[in-house]
């Protein structure tokens, strides 16, 4: 099944400390198209929800991820970190501190410019590292070839999978196939 397919590429891409190929694949799954679909949901075997159920606390936003912050620091590269967490990060830092110390602004906050260069600095390190693998010209290929939906065609897709069976408050919608 594709679903438990996703969920093994997300394992193993946690296993190769690629948090944000995690990420990518975990939001994909939880996109309005595949959100949706019930029956291929409940197809999916214990064993990979319980490893997307890891995944997803693995994730979680909650407490500012600290969970997937505790990993990556635990982490030896090469790894990919969720840039969001950084961006959001150095948001926060540049937006809730002020750039002067005073009104006559003549003293720079060099606290706010120490810790916004240690967070750069910290995702230059994870770049120093890189992955040692050789290219499969034939998965670049594939890969390359492989095409890209917006939101509306996935959707649209969703639904030749699963089609609606109802439009709320007991109406029954006849789904056409093409």
């Amino acid at each position: 099944m594709i679903l438990e397919k996703f969920i093994t590429i997300a394992q193993h891409l946690e296993r190769m400390n690629n948090f944000n190929g995690v990420m990518e694949i975990l939001a994909a799954l939880q996109s309005s198209s595949v959100h949706r679909l019930k029956k291929s949901t409940q197809a999916v075997g214990n064993r990979h929800l319980k490893i997307l159920d890891e995944l997803m606390k693995l994730t979680s936003r909650e407490l500012n991820y600290k969970n997937l912050r505790s990993k990556v620091h635990g982490a030896n590269p090469p790894l990919i970190p969720f840039p969001g967490v950084y961006l959001g990060d150095l948001v926060f830092l540049d937006t809730g501190n002020a750039m002067h110390l005073n009104s006559d602004k003549n003293m720079v906050n060099f606290q706010k410019f120490q810790k916004l260069a240690s967070y750069i600095l910290e995702l230059q390190v994870y770049q120093q590292t890189p992955y040692n693998f050789t290219p499969v010209p034939e998965i670049q290929a594939f890969m390359k070839d492989v095409p890209i939906l917006d939101e509306e065609a996935a959707y649209a897709m969703s639904l030749i999978c699963e089609p609606r069976t109802t439009l709320g408050r007991g109406s029954q919608f006849v789904s056409l196939k093409s």
